[in-house]
Order: structure tokens, then C-alpha cells, then sequence
């Protein structure tokens, strides 16, 4: 069977016993990420201590508001392979591209803890996501890699073992200068950057890129929370620019002319004008004499993927100046913004106009193209 649709950015649950059947209570004990259930409300503690966290499903429940307080009230799609794929079968979904919750969207939950358990922690959800999602239903799933920190040497070696096992990416922060990890321009990041470009997996950001609370406007205390989601919703835009700039400025996309480069999460309206910005920049300040010989613009063309799920008027008006060919599709599944359940109806207005084959470009072509897809497999 051919590919049809393929969504970049959903989003996977840890089930129960992601880490529990994975780590060693001997060794760990009540460190070992797990559900502690309470009266009040049922939360995931990792390292002994409470993370305020259960899940993200609003998209999946009654009111598409609500976050569960309990596990018993999170639907089984959101922690089920087998379940999650009549969501998908649903919208017309052929693969999901999975990004994580408790681990964190960005795959920093573990990060600054002691090395042996930051390690454990990171491998076992990779685990989970090959072994319960990839092998559980094959052609339907795309692991990204989250690799430890505690060294270089350490991040290369998970990120080679999750290439072999066959993820399509590794999951990175926007802000690693910020963490206690140098920035992405500096040449500690080489053996990062030369494993991935030799494995050709892509390097992946995702949304805020975990930003810290220091690039937010921090919400208006008195408001509810549709409206503090709402705003929180709107203004992860204004933090994408930040990371590309700095990485088409860094210096890498230079150095490693055949790594790609994913924003999962993105929208894509932004990116005329900042491409427009850098390349301003890029001939004020005569960077061709500086180690970059290319525009921003062409390194993007070249080597970069932006995402977008609900916007119209970026595909109607820009997707020529963005390039159709570095333009992916997603469902941001089970998220507040996610499309479910009028995603076809979401794509017809987008698409409105638009050429087939430029449809299919975007909708999975260029997917196909980043994680090495070829026809999916013919499955009930």
C-alpha cells in the first residue's frame, strides 16, 4: 500500500509500565517513573518526587477541555498502540511520528539527574516506543530518539543504538545554553551532528522546545484556564524564530551539508519573514567571509522541515515561498490544538485550491522523503 497521510507530530502516553518493567527495583526502587494513585487525583513521580503531571488529552475527551485527574478516565488510544490506531484509521492516518508526555515533548524530564538513572530512564522509553508501538503495529509508527546528557559520548552511543533499532530522529530542547549543555553552535555537538548525518536520521525540535519560563509572558493569574490555554496555544510561535535563527546561524547545516533538520509543531505563517530577516542579516553583516557562504534562506531549502496542522492562510499565500518540498503535515493527537475528529474537514479548507501534487508533497511525500518510507505495509 502506498502512503497517503502521514502525521509528523502526534503525541504517545507512557503507559503504566513503561519504566516499572524496564528498570530494576533492586537498584532503583520508588525512583523508577510511575503512577502514584490518590484520592484527589492520580500523578507520575520520577526520582521519588511528584511531577504534577498525569497526561495530556483534552482532544480525546467529552468536552475537548478537560484534563483526566485519573488514569481510569484517560482513553485507552492515548496509551495503546493497537487502540491509538482507530483514531488514526479514523482520520485517515497511515503513520504517527511520536513525541512523548511524560518523558517530555521535548525529552527533558530526566535531564541534570545522575547519569546511570538519566540513562536508564531515556533507554527504557525508547524501548517502550519500539517495542509497544513500532513491533506492536508495524507501518503505523516513527520513534524519535530522546537521548541522555550527562556527556557527548554518552548521547551518541543511544542515539546510534535507536538509529539501529530503527528510529527516524532524535528529539532535542531548543535551548540547551540555557540547561547546563552548551549551544548548538559550539563543536561539542559534532559527534551528535556526524552520527546523525551518517545514520541520516534527523535532528527534531518540538514546539517551546521546552523554553524556560524567562521567553514567556507568564498568564494573568486571574484567568481561567481555556483562556491561559489559549494564549500559551498562540505564543509558542513567537519561540520558534528564536531556534531557527540561532541554528541557521550556528554554523552546522554548513558543516553537515546532508543533515536534516525537523521544527515539529512549528506552524509555518512566521517563516517568510524571518527567512526574509535572516537573509537581511546574513548580506548586512558579509557572512559568506565568516564561515557561512550561503543565505539562511538556502540553507533552509536545503536542509530544513517546518509543520503546520490548522493554519490556511500560510498554505494559501506563502507555501511557495517556504517551499512545498520542506513542508510537513501534523495533528498535534491528543493535544488541545489537535485536529481530531474533523481532520479531513480541517484539510479540505486548507487545501482548498491547492494542486494534488503538491497536496501530496506536504501530506506525505516529504515525510516519506525525511524517515526513509517506502510503501506501507498491507496490514487488517
Amino acid at each position: 500500500m502506498e502512503y497517503t497521510r502521514i502525521d509528523v507530530d502526534c503525541h504517545i502516553q507512557e503507559n503504566l509500565e513503561c519504566w516499572t518493567s524496564r528498570m530494576s527495583a533492586t537498584k532503583w526502587g520508588d525512583r523508577i517513573p510511575r503512577v502514584v494513585f490518590g484520592e484527589e487525583k492520580d500523578e507520575w513521580y520520577v526520582d521519588g518526587k511528584p511531577t504534577g503531571f498525569l497526561t495530556i488529552c483534552p482532544a480525546v475527551m467529552p468536552d475537548r477541555v478537560t484534563w483526566p485527574t485519573y488514569w481510569s478516565q484517560i482513553p485507552t488510544g492515548v496509551y495503546d498502540a493497537k487502540e491509538r490506531t482507530k483514531y488514526m484509521d479514523h482520520d485517515g492516518i497511515d503513520l504517527e511520528v511520536m513525541y512523548a508526555h511524560v518523558t517530555g515533548v521535548s525529552g527533558d524530564r530526566f535531564l541534570g539527574m545522575e547519569p546511570n538513572f538519566e540513562l536508564e530512564c531515556v533507554a527504557a522509553y525508547n524501548d517502550y516506543q519500539t517495542e509497544e508501538w513500532v513491533q506492536e503495529c508495524p507501518g503505523r509508527f516513527m520513534a524519535l530518539c530522546v537521548p541522555p546528557h550527562s556527556s557527548i559520548d554518552v548521547t551518541v552511543a543511544e542515539v546510534s543504538r535507536c538509529a539501529k533499532m530503527g528510529h527516524g530522529g532524535v528529539n532535542m530542547y531548543g535551548t540547551p545554553h540555557l540547561r547546563g549543555l552548551p549551544n548548538y553552535s559550539d563543536q561539542y555537538w559534532d559527534p551528535l551532528w556526524a552520527t546523525c548525518q551518517d545514520a541520516g536520521i534527523a535532528v527534531h525540535t518540538h514546539g517551546s522546545g521546552s523554553a524556560p519560563p524567562s521567553m514567556r509572558l507568564e498568564p494573568l493569574a486571574s484567568w481561567d484556564h481555556r483562556r491561559t490555554a489559549a494564549t500559551g496555544a498562540a505564543a509558542g510561535f513567537s519561540i520558534q524564530p528564536q531556534y531557527f535563527s540561532n541554528f541557521l546561524f550556528a554554523g552546522v547545516l554548513e558543516r553537515y551539508p546532508t543533515l536534516n533538520f525537523v521544527s515539529a509543531e512549528s506552524g509555518i505563517g512566521w517563516l517568510p519573514w524571518l527567512l526574509e530577516a535572516c537573509d537581511r542579516a546574513w548580506h548586512q553583516g558579509e557572512l559568506w567571509k565568516y564561515g557561512l557562504p550561503l543565505k539562511p534562506s538556502d540553507y533552509f531549502h536545503r536542509q530544513c522541515y517546518v509543520d503546520f496542522w490548522y493554519e490556511r492562510s500560510a498554505i494559501q499565500e506563502y507555501r511557495h515561498v517556504i517551499g512545498v518540498d520542506r513542508i510537513m503535515w501534523e495533528t498535534d493527537f491528543p493535544h488541545p490544538t489537535s485536529l481530531w475528529p474533523n481532520t479531513k474537514e480541517f484539510l479540505a479548507r486548507a487545501m482548498e485550491g491547492v494542486p494534488e501534487d503538491e497536496q501530496r508533497m506536504m501530506l506525505c511525500e516529504n515525510a516519506k522523503r525525511v524517515y526513509h518510507l517506502t510503501t506501507r505495509p498491507d496490514i487488517d
